[in-house]
C-alpha cells in the first residue's frame, strides 16, 4: 500500500504527517519532491537519470517548480552507488517506488509508506493510474489562513495564491476516485482523534494504540523557511484563524491576490482542471469568499513578471509561453 499527500502548502500536510507517520504501520520521511513531476509518471526510462540528487534539471510542470529531488536523505537509507543501481535498473515509476520504500519500511517494521509534498496534487491522477493500491489524501485550508501562513514564510502574495488556487484545483481532479480522500484543516485541528480514525479506516490500517518516536525532520524549500509552529506537538483544539492577526493592510493584499489570480485558460486544458480561481473554490469547499476593497494590480503585476523571469532564467517548464498564473485587474468581478 502507498500513500500520497499533497494539496497546498501550509495547510497542514506536515502536521498530518507527524501524526501518521506515529502509527506503527506506516512510515513517512522527509519530503522528497519526487512523486509531483509528471515527466517521470509519462516516461520513466527517458527521464529516470534526472532524479539522482543533486541534480536540479526536472522540474515540476505546476505552479511551484520544486527542482530536483531528496531522494538521499537519510531517512531513506540509500547510499549514491544504490541508488544509483536501483535508478538504472528500474523499469518504471512504480517499480522504482515499491523497491525503494523497502528499506525504510523494514527499519521503521512499517507496512504502508506515505509521502507527503503539497505539489503530489499536481500528479495524484497519474499516481492513482500506475500504483493500483495507492491513495490519495488531499488537505485542505481556508485560503487566507493558508496564504497568510505562505507569506509570513518569505512568499509574494501572488505567488502565495497562486499555490493555493493551482494545488488545490490540481488536486480536485482524483475527487470522484474511492482512493482519493479530502481532509479539512479546520477538523483536523478541532476535531484529531475522529478525523485521524477516519484516515486510518481509509488508508486500511487499524486504530492507533501503540505510538513510535515521532520522526522530525526540517525542510527549507527553494529559500522559503520551513513550518513556523511546531508540528511534532500534541494536536490541540485552538484558533486558526492566521490570516486574523494580521494588520489590514496585509489583509487587503492577501484578499486582493487571492481574488485576481486565475489559472491560465492553456493551462486548464491541458491538465484537465475544473477550478480556475479561489472564488470557484470557495464556492465548492463552502469557504467564505473576500472581495478586495482595494487595488494592487500594479504591485502583484509585478510579482507576477519577477516570477515569470525567475522561471525563465531558471529554465523551468513553466516559463512563457507556459506560464500559469494570471492577474484579474478587478476580482470583485468574477
Amino acid at each position: 500500500m502507498s500513500i500520497l499527500i499533497g494539496g497546498s502548502g501550509s495547510a497542514g500536510t506536515t502536521l498530518l504527517r507527524v501524526r501518521l507517520n506515529n502509527h506503527p504501520d506506516l512510515f513517512s520521511g522527509t519530503e522528497l519532491n519526487f512523486f509531483n513531476k509528471r515527466l517521470l509518471f509519462n516516461d520513466w526510462n527517458k527521464f529516470k537519470l534526472l532524479v539522482m540528487p543533486p541534480n536540479n534539471s526536472i522540474a515540476t510542470d505546476g505552479w511551484f517548480p520544486y527542482p530536483g529531488t531528496n531522494l538521499l536523505d537519510g531517512d531513506f537509507r540509500w547510499s549514491a552507488d544504490d541508488l544509483n543501481d536501483l535508478i538504472d535498473s528500474s523499469q518504471d515509476i512504480k517499480s522504482f517506488s515499491d523497491s525503494f520504500f523497502k528499506r525504510s519500511l523494514k527499519h521503521n517494521n512499517a507496512k504502508v509508506w506515505v509521502e507527503k509534498t503539497p505539489s503530489n496534487a499536481y500528479c495524484f491522477k497519474y499516481f492513482l493510474k500506475q500504483f493500483n493500491h495507492g491513495k490519495v489524501i488531499h488537505l485542505v485550508r481556508n485560503p487566507y489562513d493558508a496564504v497568510a501562513s505562505l507569506v509570513g514564510r518569505g512568499m509574494s502574495e501572488f505567488f502565495a495564491a497562486g499555490i493555493w488556487v493551482y494545488n488545490n484545483s490540481a488536486a480536485l481532479t482524483t475527487l470522484k476516485s474511492d482512493r482519493h480522500l479530502s481532509v479539512f484543516y479546520e477538523d483536523l485541528i478541532s476535531n484529531p482523534d475522529e478525523i485521524l480514525q477516519n484516515i486510518y479506516r481509509f488508508i486500511g490500517v487499524p486504530a492507533a494504540q501503540d505510538e513510535k518516536p515521532i520522526l522530525k525532520a526540517n525542510t527549507t524549500i527553494d529559500g522559503f523557511s520551513s513550518w513556523g509552529s511546531d508540528p511534532y506537538s500534541d494536536i490541540k483544539p485552538k484558533a486558526t484563524s492566521k490570516f486574523n492577526t494580521l494588520s489590514n493592510r496585509q489583509k487587503e493584499r492577501i484578499i486582493y491576490a487571492l481574488g485576481s489570480f486565475y489559472i491560465s485558460s492553456k493551462d486548464m486544458k491541458n491538465n484537465s482542471l475544473e477550478f480556475s480561481n479561489c472564488y470557484e473554490l470557495c464556492k465548492f469547499f463552502g469557504y467564505e469568499y473576500k472581495v478586495a476593497k482595494k487595488n494592487y494590480f500594479l504591485s502583484l503585476g509585478g510579482q507576477l513578471l519577477k516570477d515569470a523571469a525567475k522561471r525563465t532564467v531558471k529554465g523551468y517548464p513553466t516559463m512563457p509561453p507556459n506560464y500559469i498564473g494570471r492577474v484579474k485587474i478587478s476580482p470583485a468581478n468574477i
